[in-house]
């Protein structure tokens, strides 16, 4: 599964258990991770090139900088061709890769975590994940022109 790049997976994509990615999936190498600035990231990304008659072209590896979310500087070509993903080598869901991290990082980490932080937590972050899942999936139905999430087809087999 793709998920949007957070650098706060380093440890997980230098250890190998995480690639990055672009969109299309083409592999992205990370050459540093703490540059000074608002751009610490320095990938090298595979960059089509031509000539000024367009007759050739190839590949060439190329540097770009980028947030810690992994948005390209302003500089670099901004289409969403240039955003980092994670590939978790997993088919969990958005939301079934957030509740796996919340509890392996306190698991990991032997953390304790109060209600408030959880309700918090849901708020901001587990369910716009599982409204996107449930739109990615078509698990809506429209009413009164307003979306409603069909929790049933997750309940199912529980």
């Amino acid at each position: 599964m793709k998920i949007k790049f957070d650098i706060k997976y380093r440890q997980i994509i230098e250890n190998g258990n995480y690639k990055v990615v672009l969109y299309d999936d083409t592999p992205v190498t990370i050459e540093k991770w703490d540059l000074k600035g608002n751009y610490p990231v320095l990938a090298v990304l595979p960059t089509s090139i031509s000539d000024f008659e367009g007759e050739n072209s190839w590949v060439e590896e190329r540097l770009f900088i980028y947030t810690k979310d992994g948005r390209c500087a302003d500089k670099c070509p901004s289409d969403k061709h240039y955003q980092l993903y994670i590939e978790t080598g997993d088919n969990l869901t958005a939301s079934e890769r957030m509740l796996y991290n919340l509890v392996n990082d306190h698991v990991y980490n032997r953390d304790s975590i109060d209600e408030d932080e959880v309700r918090e937590w849901m708020k901001e972050n587990f369910l716009p994940a599982l409204i996107e899942d449930c739109e990615t999936k078509g698990d809506y139905f429209t009413a009164d022109g307003i979306k409603y999430l069909n929790i049933k087809n997750y309940s199912d087999g529980l």
